[in-house]
């Protein structure tokens, strides 16, 4: 898979946010993975970039010491970086209080690491989980237990200081809806301003400390609780195992062979605990 900057700018990304995102484009620079000498490599134009990497967090591109030890790695020979960052729609910021969006703060950071390494690669990590603001708008798209109800969760994707009233199901239709066009936005923000040109990728990130899975609940539990409730009971993996379901057998009679219920039907499929 391609990526080039100078496309994305002009064309936008669509990014289905189940657990993909797939950016399609077709001019320079272009960044593959393909083999080299044997092994899996990042190629950039063609040239391989070294198997090293520095992963930026938040602060870490922020204030002077940060700068120095940004000098120091290119000095090193380092070009290759995964930056930590936030779509606006996640991040909208809020102006009076000094508070940059997820795309002003993108390009401030981007600006920084080209200001002391001018040929570095930047994949971007890109926080694509929803804001707690949506998350507690929208009860409908949240982990429902076994008992009918949510619980709150403290996602770091979702806010490093808040907890919000019932960690999103990330089978929901809405948020990958609403999360592609924040996406998409995103890019062509970020897209409009040449040091998007330096952005070799993506690597989308949601769910516990951004690595897909259902994070504890307050109470210290995931997915199965100590008073014995589990989830996801919600609508939105109800639909998403309905499709699995008619995808795997096909009909409902091989279902219930499958299952050996006569019973079962792929409309309320009983959810596995």
């Amino acid at each position: 898979m391609a990526f080039d900057g100078k496309t994305a700018r002009t064309a936008g990304v669509g990014v289905a946010l189940a657990c993909l995102a797939t950016c399609v484009v077709a001019a320079t620079p272009v960044a593959k993975v393909e083999r080299y000498h044997g092994a899996p490599a990042i190629m950039v134009d063609g040239k391989p970039i070294p198997p090293m990497a520095v992963t930026l967090r938040e602060g870490d591109c922020d204030n002077p010491s940060a700068r120095s030890y940004l000098k120091r790695l290119g000095a090193a020979g380092i070009r290759l970086f995964f930056l930590c960052c936030h779509t606006s729609w996640q991040q909208p910021g809020d102006p009076a209080k000094g508070i940059p969006s997820g795309g002003e703060e993108t390009l401030a950071r981007l600006r920084t690491i080209l200001s002391e390494i001018p040929d570095a690669s930047i994949i971007l990590r890109l926080t694509i989980a929803p804001s707690v603001a949506w998350v507690n708008a929208h009860p409908e798209e949240q982990v429902i237990y076994s008992d009918g109800k949510p619980r709150r969760t403290k996602c770091s994707s979702v806010s490093r200081t808040e907890a919000v009233d019932g960690m999103h199901s990330m089978c929901s239709e809405a948020w990958r809806r609403d999360g592609s066009r924040g996406i998409e936005a995103y890019v062509a923000e970020l897209g409009a301003h040449p040091e998007f040109d330096h952005v070799i990728g993506f690597f989308p990130c949601a769910g516990g400390t951004s690595e897909w899975y259902y994070p504890a609940t307050e109470e210290g539990a995931r997915m199965c609780l100590p008073d014995g409730c589990c989830g996801d009971y919600s609508e939105p993996f109800r639909k998403e195992f309905e499709a699995y379901l008619r995808n795997r057998y096909g009909s409902v009679e091989a279902l219930r062979r499958a299952w050996k219920s006569k019973d079962a039907t792929f409309e309320h499929p009983t959810i596995p605990n």
